[in-house]
């Protein structure tokens, strides 16, 4: 990707999508396992020579490349055999997939750890005599010259083999094919204005948008993302049935949680392409801005099943009948079948339909907090769409609170923020008018799955009037700023959620720094922050979540509700929190929408235009050895008031240059890393702290897998190598590779 300080970077896009918190999370979830698909035009016009469409494989040296044009297929590029290189294609990889580390060490695609790509000649990409099709994303930067050119192919690719179809929504005019395709993901771009809905063929669309200049790198984020959603939903949570797993990898459940889990900007709903009743998503936006960490949040909550069909009291009345239901969490998602073959309730929901199907969710809703629900269904292989219908309904009184009827759709979006809290009914509809089919399955989310930020209410922050809790503090009072003396609060964000929402997702718990977790009197007392707020630890900031240890920094059980505030200065730096510095509120494009009360601050900033890019006051290592060497002295101190456990792990090996590489897990303190020495003969060459994500000890089931470490020697230094814990000189063995499979405790 591009330098930094641009707002398509690597760490620019990684903050905005959520990408960030998502690997600090769940570092598993890097698209391993999976199969995507690129579709790629021919980038040469001189009417000679191969068409050149193929990426470059070095952009993901751990994925299996395949290139086909037709009947044509060779796995190497650039050989003419089917196709010459492609500089677009490659930076679409590079987006999508790529695994090449940026200068912090991070791989700048979105889903590094596919397993293969397969490359087809968009020219020649046809559905016939195919009978099997691997790839469960597939990315179209692409469009044809007419408006619904690709639309029938595209629409049978999702349908007849299960494919997430990612298409760019174009750089100008009007939407046009593969991205008007029902069933493809259109993506727009929310950073510069480009192609803009409805499609040439009045199809819904744009679906969502992701940061960039051109949309042919915006929809491999996008791709990239879905990637990461099919992974997590192809694993699933301990529990998880196989049905569940199957339905939570439909490519309408992806869909659906994509777009309900995207994050709105600040003019989403003003602007002149905001939506309308007959377009239920933004006319620049779609659905908003994709949210990777959010979607996967949603998706894990879990599928739920209707809690009404029409068919269990027909001509009775719902509210009723819905009220003694269990009511469910405040986010998931459902894959059921809406037919139009049975009888349902004649003019329920004010229509003159005879029959219509309905089924029925109840959603409990907290005050003044966003809600968004999302209905996604897919067109037939001939470009043909039923028309389905979203509505919410006070449970209590009846009254219609929003609805989405758009007729040229295969997406309904609702957004409603409750003045009070309340239960609503949410209704996926199909009314018996204009239906195809006898049938469709559908694909519901529900919720509003922002990422906690920030610290819990009671956190006491030094003010010039002495400490006040974090929740009363009120914009322009003046707090003791690390950058500046007193600075004056512009705004203060609130969020709130249901232990029992942040109960299914452990590794969203608040972070618990013990008192001098982090040095004498650093926090004075207790502190609880999110798991993706920031410390400011030697002049740099570092992740709570990557300060657990299990010892003096733990993520602890959750009380019955959770509130978090933040605190916003005009610009980031750092304030006093428990007598420790911690950050405040830093805010980049798309971000503010996590807050329940980003309404607030657009009534008292009206004019404010948020910044394109993130800008921390300090830096903020996420790996490497410039991460280590903070998190060294919180696990030297941490270790020290323990009893060790047994050591497991193992030397990797030592390279002829010098680097030596290896694992090592406390056997009873699962999450404080390894302090290890590295020496040589009984000479001491350093120390090295165990805590890389390794994916082979994850797989292996050790935990979390952030175990691993390096350590450079000169390379004259390399023999004779060996190492131990710091804290009690356990040795740590070397075992061959030949072994290494039967060192796994």
């Amino acid at each position: 990707m591009s330098d930094n300080s641009s707002p398509s970077s690597y760490a620019n896009v990684a903050q905005t999508i959520g990408l960030t918190e998502l690997r600090a999370i769940y570092p598993t979830l890097t698209g391993a396992g999976i199969i995507v698909a690129q579709i790629e035009a021919n980038l040469n016009t001189s009417g000679t020579g191969a068409p050149e469409f193929e990426p470059n494989p070095g952009t993901n040296t751990n994925a299996a490349f395949t290139f086909i044009n037709g009947s044509l297929t060779t796995s190497v590029y650039n050989d003419l055999t089917t196709g010459a290189a492609s500089s677009h294609a490659e930076q679409v990889g590079e987006y999508f997939y790529g695994a090449v580390t940026d200068s912090a060490g991070a791989p700048e695609g979105v889903a590094p750890g596919v397993t293969a790509v397969d490359v087809y000649f968009a020219d020649s990409f046809s559905l016939s005599g195919i009978t099997s099709f691997p790839a469960k994303v597939v990315n179209l930067s692409f469009a044809y010259d007419t408006a619904t050119g690709g639309n029938d192919l595209y629409d049978q690719l999702a349908n007849q083999f299960n494919a997430v179809v990612v298409a760019a929504a174009g750089n100008g005019g009007a939407v046009t094919s593969p991205a008007s395709a029902y069933n493809a993901i259109a993506v727009s771009s929310s950073t510069t204005l480009l192609s803009t809905g409805p499609a040439a063929d009045g199809a819904d669309k744009p679906d969502i948008s992701a940061p960039g200049t051109a949309t042919s790198f915006t929809a491999p984020i996008v791709s990239g993302a879905a990637t990461l959603l099919v992974q997590a939903g192809t694993n699933g949570l301990p529990g998880w049935t196989a049905a569940e797993k199957t339905d939570a990898v439909d490519f309408r459940t992806i869909k659906a949680i994509l777009l309900n889990s995207a994050r709105k900007p600040s003019d989403y709903f003003t602007n002149a392409y905001a939506p309308t009743a007959a377009q239920p998503l933004s006319a620049e936006y779609g659905s908003g801005v994709v949210n990777i960490d959010a979607a996967v949040t949603e998706l894990y909550a879990g599928e739920t099943q209707n809690e009404y069909s029409d068919q269990e009291n027909s001509g009775t009345a719902i509210f009723t009948s819905l009220a003694g239901d269990p009511v469910l969490a405040e986010n998931g998602w459902s894959l059921g079948t809406l037919s139009n073959t049975v009888i349902g309730i004649p003019g329920l929901l004010n229509t003159p339909d005879p029959q219509q199907d309905v089924q029925a969710y109840a959603v409990t809703l907290a005050a003044g907090k966003s809600f968004d629900a999302t209905l996604s269904w897919a067109a037939t292989d001939s470009d043909t769409i039923d028309h389905l219908e979203l509505y919410a309904y006070d449970q209590a009184t009846g009254a219609l609170l929003a609805s989405s009827t758009a007729t040229l759709s295969s997406v309904q979006q609702i957004n409603l923020t409750p003045a009070a809290s309340e239960v609503v009914d949410l209704f996926a509809v199909l009314p018996d008018s204009g239906s195809s089919d006898n049938s469709d399955v559908y694909a519901l989310a529900y919720g509003d799955p922002v990422a906690p930020l920030c610290y819990l209410a009671g956190t006491r922050i030094l003010t010039s009037r002495g400490e006040i809790d974090v929740e009363n503090l009120t914009p322009g009072e003046l707090v003791v700023a690390r950058g500046g003396g007193l600075r004056a609060v512009r705004w203060i964000g609130r969020q709130c959620f249901a232990g029992r929402f942040l109960r299914k997702n452990p590794e969203r718990w608040p972070v618990r720094i013990h008192a001098g977790a982090l040095g004498a009197g650093r926090p004075m007392r207790d502190l609880w922050v999110s798991p993706g707020h920031s410390m400011l630890l030697e002049g740099q900031l570092v992740l709570a979540r990557l300060l657990v240890n299990g010892v003096t920094v733990t993520q602890d059980e959750l009380p019955e509700e959770v509130r978090y505030c933040h605190i916003e200065l005009a610009t980031h730096d750092c304030v006093l929190a428990q007598g420790a510095w911690s950050e405040t509120y830093a805010d980049v494009a798309d971000m503010r929408g996590q807050f329940h009360n980003q309404a607030d601050f657009a009534a008292q900033y009206p004019d404010y235009v948020p910044p394109p890019v993130l800008s921390l006051c300090a830096p903020r290592p996420e790996t490497g050895p410039a991460l280590e060497a903070l998190l060294h002295p919180v696990v030297a101190r941490a270790a020290g008031s323990v009893t060790l456990g047994a050591l497991h792990g193992y030397i990797d090996a030592v390279s002829e240059e010098g680097l030596v590489e290896g694992w090592a897990r406390d056997a009873d303190h699962e999450d404080l890393p390894v302090l290890l020495e590295i020496l040589r003969g009984e000479e001491l060459l350093g120390t090295a702290l165990a805590c890389q994500y390794r994916a082979d000890v994850a797989q292996a089931g050790h935990g979390h897998g952030r175990y691993g470490f390096q350590f450079r020697v000169p390379p004259a230094d390399r023999h004779g190598i060996w190492v131990r814990r710091a804290g009690d000189g356990a040795v740590l063995s070397r075992v061959s590779k030949k072994a290494r499979k039967h060192f796994f405790f």
